[in-house]
């Protein structure tokens, strides 16, 4: 039962700290790529803990926006332009 909790723990400490890893490296560059309006000191500090401990969805949300240098954001099949309202 000790190894159990151990290897439970293990696998804990390494999603947070993945977790925080992607969390930093997304409030720091990658929350610019996902909004495109201007994000404040303040904004990127409240979306520090959420985006560190939902880490996959942020992942995946950054690399699906990476591609698009115009404001589009890939939902499902759809694409939608935030620029231009359509």
């Amino acid at each position: 039962m000790d190894t159990i909790g151990t290897i439970l723990f293990g696998v804990l400490v390494a999603y947070v700290a993945i977790g925080l890893i992607a969390g930093l490296a997304f409030v720091v560059v990658g929350v610019g790529r996902v909004q495109s309006a201007p994000v404040t000191i303040g904004a990127r500090i409240l979306l520090l803990p959420g985006a560190t401990g939902l880490w996959p969805m942020v992942v995946a949300r950054w690399f699906s926006t990476r591609g698009s240098a115009s404001g589009d954001v890939a939902v499902g099949n759809a694409s939608i332009d935030y620029m231009s309202g359509n």
